[in-house]
């Protein structure tokens, strides 16, 4: 019995980090095309920020062993994109609008991106059939973005508002944020923004 017991926690770690692999390798496709058509600011203290507001929050995100990334983008495809674009396995894009506004807002709509990739939302298992091995089947992904695919399911928007209500208590402010909004402002102000494209978003291998 003690076997059998182990055996199966064995497999169910297993599948566990082979889907965490799948969700990270699927995550790092989209993001090299999300950074391949929106310019990431490559900017030390602005990324210093953002880096340590999310790690922050993660700290706060219990039993979620994800490597987390975090850029800010200087254009918002159009005024489309009010919330951080968040992929699988933990890859978080900023829309440098959002840097405008209060600390405690950017920390709140983060938390609640974060909270998404967590919890997994936004990935479809694609079954090929009776047969299929566990470690063939895709993971496709339809989570809320700016750029065309379907939005969260109200059900997913409100798990990740609790998640992001409980993690963003007690973050306190940074004191150097106003200049980081002040760097944001002058990296983005008119003439020297890209103009937005979005993401074509395909699977590797599509055409």
């Amino acid at each position: 019995m003690v076997r059998l017991l182990c055996l199966s926690v064995a497999a169910a770690t297993l599948l566990i980090t082979r889907d965490r692999q799948k969700e990270t390798a699927l995550g790092a496709s989209l993001a090299r095309d999300v950074r391949s058509r929106n310019p990431v600011i490559e900017d030390p203290m602005v990324q210093a920020y953002i880096e340590g507001l999310g790690r922050r929050l993660a700290a706060k995100m219990p039993d979620v062993e994800l490597a987390w990334t975090f850029h800010v983008i200087r254009n918002d495809w159009g005024g489309r994109a009010r919330e951080p674009v968040a992929l699988p396995g933990g890859f978080l894009f900023v829309p440098a609008p959002l840097l405008g506004g209060s600390e405690g807002e950017l920390a709140r709509v983060l938390a609640h991106a974060m909270a998404h990739v967590a919890e997994r939302h936004g990935l479809v298992r694609v079954e090929r059939g009776p047969g299929t091995a566990s470690s063939a089947v895709p993971l496709i992904y339809r989570g809320g973005s700016p750029f065309g695919l379907r939005g969260w399911r109200p059900e997913e928007e409100a798990e990740a508002d609790r998640i992001a209500s409980r993690i963003t208590i007690g973050v306190e402010p940074d004191p150097g944020f106003p200049a980081v909004q002040s760097r944001v402002r002058e990296l983005t102000r008119p003439g020297t923004m890209q103009p937005p494209r979005a993401p074509s978003l395909r699977r590797p291998g599509e055409r």
